[in-house]
């Protein structure tokens, strides 16, 4: 299957100003809210579709994820737990616009940044969109609702549990591509 992927350095967007002293949580924090403003960003510029960013110490590749939900794969499937193996990635989030859904029912649509680390620590901020002119947005009347494995939070249902799923279904994925070096 081919994927469009795009790649840039790290540090432009996704290294956060925080001492390297910090605790877990914190470094959590700063990076989560990192990947959360690029969204954010987006979403005042379009309807962006949802991607997987894979954050090396030296890169962050974006995957668009549009064909691979087209072709079947769920967000916690086998094609998107595969990307958890490629060499060097010690972060993957998922970003982007989806549908919530609580006990079978369907409570609307949200923006979702979810960060997870290989050792199965994780990140979610999620905010509620609404229609905005010919588009959508960010609820102004909504905060971001940010919720962390540090805290005791479980994991959110239908997604993550990438890296352990790489692991132990023995799961590779390369990439491909005149700026991609694996």
């Amino acid at each position: 299957m081919q994927l469009r992927v795009r790649t840039g350095p790290r540090s432009t967007r996704f290294d956060p100003p925080i001492a390297e002293a910090a605790e877990p949580g914190e470094l959590d924090d700063a990076l989560g809210l990192c990947v959360w403003r690029v969204l954010a960003e987006a979403i005042s510029r379009g309807s962006p579709p949802p991607a997987i960013l894979l954050l090396t110490p030296e890169q962050a590749h974006m995957v668009d994820l549009v064909p691979l939900l087209k072709a079947g794969e769920s967000l916690n499937g086998r094609g998107v737990s595969g990307l958890a193996s490629l060499p060097g990635v010690d972060a993957m989030a998922l970003v982007g616009l989806l549908t919530r859904r609580q006990r079978g029912r369907t409570e609307g649509r949200v923006a979702v940044a979810f960060l997870e680390w290989p050792d199965g620590r994780w990140w979610l901020a999620r905010r509620a969109l609404v229609p905005l002119g010919s588009g959508i947005g960010l609820d102004p009347l909504k905060d971001v609702t940010v919720e962390r494995a540090v805290d005791g939070h479980g994991k959110p249902g239908g997604i993550g549990g990438w890296f352990r799923r790489a692991r132990v279904e023995g799961l590779r994925v390369e990439l491909h591509g005149p700026e991609i070096e694996n």
